[in-house]
């Protein structure tokens, strides 16, 4: 039986680490790998999907995507997958290959998933693998120690609430394996309770039922038991486990010498693992099938026949010996009820040759001790004795290691917290990489503002400069074109012999520019009025208003030739008169005063 509840931890395992793909999202991915142009980290997260999708299906192909997906990453220098990677040929190793490489790669594993930026949630994989290892392997503390890791792990990353129940399932196995059946009650009683995914109910009620079984109320397993069958069929379970469903009910039917109900549980199983090829439950099913038969037709040479048959069927003699072992005592026990005393005796002896190969366990060597009693009593020889001893040392070694495991459990169970700490591991860094992230991000804003507002200001200031630039140059034309009309027109009068221009017959504008650049004129005037007025009672600017009023320009005009402003020329003016001592404010009054000098 223990060996059934123990397959649960293989099982509830492929379901946590499964991702299933259909057929179309397979062939979409290896289509994106081959044809489309990736990064590399983008080919290696869709290899990571394609290796966790073949990986307890098609093993060797899951496998080579993994090393493919390591060489990739150490090439590329990229860290973020090679928890996965490794992994992957973890669990392919410690499952079906070579168990040492196995353990170190779940180790690398969990070192990988440690130096990754972000937190994995995947990350408890690897411990949930190595419980599902030292499990087997009967190291029920490391199996447990590596179930409570991975559940905390979930636990502080927040991953899916059934996952966190089927770990409950699993270290409720280590509980009844070591008789802690409280403890393990417990943990089931969560499942049942917080689980949502009706196939992990159902594995909590069937691990629920193996309790009571070992504590003999066959009532109760048989109602927990076909509950469990319930739920797995309304959850689709996989045939595997359905198969492992009805065996446990037929196997309380038997305790309960219901026989033919027992049969009829027993033919369900046996069907589901024929159709599925599945070794170790066709095995166990034929044993016990013979063991019905032997109930309800009595014992008879055809039984032992198949007993024979059996171990023959059987390739890996090694990987089977618990098997072997068990259907060699069982064929003494069918001699010892036809009779037969030696050839049982014989059959016991060759058992006890065999007991002590791997893979044999302590139940086993029990059920062997028992008979060897049991036939030595009949035989009235005091072998009996020895074998008396040999069975209450054995029971006595186990009860031991019960209560040395059972310590052990409490331990774990009152020290979680040095586990929490280790995985908080996780957590610290995320909380130091977001508080650098955030510090970044507020030095980049502040860079990014200052920045902003630096170009703005360059922009306008460009926008302005060019403006004015731009106005200066259009003057600069318009004033050219000025000079280069009056120029001809000077050039043309001056040939006819004309001696001063009219004024008044050509455009102001094109005046202005004209005497702007009669320097000449200008400068003969200046000296005229140096020599009528001494001292140097006018600036030069005002000197300049004055040839122009001489001329008979406007206020507005001169302002405009000496680019300055109308109400500056109007001052110009007013202090020209004062300082001359002029009277009459007209433009005639100072045209006439200046035409005499």
């Amino acid at each position: 039986m223990k060996k059934l509840i123990l397959f649960f931890c293989f099982l509830n395992l492929t379901i946590i680490q499964s991702q299933v793909l259909t057929e179309p999202e397979v062939l979409h991915i290896q289509k994106r790998i081959n044809e489309e142009e990736l990064k590399v980290s983008e080919i290696i997260s869709l290899k990571i999907k394609m290796a966790n999708h073949f990986l307890g299906s098609d093993n060797k192909r899951a496998e080579k995507l993994a090393i493919e997906i390591l060489d990739e990453s150490r090439k590329s220098n990229i860290n973020d997958n090679l928890g996965e990677a490794y992994y992957i040929l973890g669990f392919i190793n410690v499952t079906g290959g070579d168990k040492t490489k196995g353990l170190f790669y779940l180790n690398e594993s969990i070192k990988a998933f440690k130096r990754e930026l972000e937190v994995n949630p995947m990350g408890f994989k690897p411990y949930a693998t190595l419980g599902r290892y030292y499990a087997k392997e009967g190291e029920n503390l490391k199996a447990l120690e590596n179930y409570v890791k991975a559940q905390e792990y979930l636990k502080l990353v927040g991953g899916d609430i059934n996952l966190i129940m089927w770990l409950n399932c699993d270290i409720a196995d280590i509980y009844i394996m070591v008789g802690e059946y409280n403890l393990a009650h417990q943990k089931l009683s969560e499942a049942i309770r917080f689980s949502t995914s009706l196939t992990a109910k159902a594995s909590a009620y069937k691990l629920m039922a193996s309790i009571y079984e070992e504590q003999n109320d066959l009532e109760k397993a048989l109602q927990l038991a076909i509950k469990s069958l319930e739920f797995a069929q309304k959850g689709n379970e996989r045939k595997i486990n359905l198969g492992i469903y009805n065996f446990g009910i037929a196997r309380i039917y038997f305790k309960k010498k219901l026989f033919n109900k027992s049969s009829h549980f027993f033919d369900k199983s046996l069907a589901y693992w024929q159709e599925i090829n599945y070794l170790d439950g066709i095995y166990d099913a034929h044993l016990f099938k013979i063991k019905i038969d032997l109930e309800l037709e009595g014992a008879n040479p055809k039984q032992v026949v198949e007993l024979v048959q059996l171990r023959d069927n059987i390739e890996d003699k090694l990987a089977y010996s618990n098997v072997i072992v068990g259907s060699i005592i069982l064929q003494a026990i069918i001699n010892k009820r036809l009779g037969e005393i030696e050839l049982a005796e014989k059959h016991l002896i060759q058992s006890l040759q065999m007991i002590d190969k791997k893979g044999v366990k302590e139940s086993t060597k029990l059920s062997l001790y028992q008979e060897l009693i049991n036939l030595y009593e009949l035989k009235g020889s005091e072998k009996q004795e020895f074998f008396l001893k040999k069975y209450d040392k054995l029971k006595d070694s186990l009860a031991l290691v019960s209560k040395k495991n059972t310590t052990g459990l409490l331990e774990i169970e009152l020290n979680k917290k040095k586990y929490l700490d280790e995985i908080s591991f996780y957590q610290e860094r995320v909380d130091s990489l977001k508080n650098e992230n955030l510090k970044n991000y507020r030095l980049l804003k502040k860079v990014f503002i200052i920045s902003f507002i630096v170009v703005v200001i360059l922009i306008a200031m460009i926008y302005f400069f060019v403006r004015k630039r731009e106005e200066e140059l259009r003057e600069l034309n318009r004033k050219r074109n000025v000079i280069s009309d009056v120029m001809k027109l000077f050039n043309s009068t001056k040939k006819e012999g004309e001696e001063s221009l009219s004024v008044k017959n050509i455009d102001n504008n094109r005046v202005y520019g004209m005497l702007i650049n009669e320097e000449n004129h200008l400068t003969d005037f200046i000296e005229r009025l140096n020599e009528k007025i001494p001292n140097n009672r006018l600036s030069d600017t005002e000197k300049k208003v004055v040839f122009y009023l001489r001329l008979g320009y406007s206020s507005k005009e001169i302002a405009n030739i000496l680019s300055i402003s109308y109400l500056t020329v109007n001052n110009y003016r007013y202090s020209i008169r004062k300082k001359l001592g002029l009277k009459n404010t007209s433009s005639t009054a100072f045209k006439n005063y200046f035409n005499k000098i």
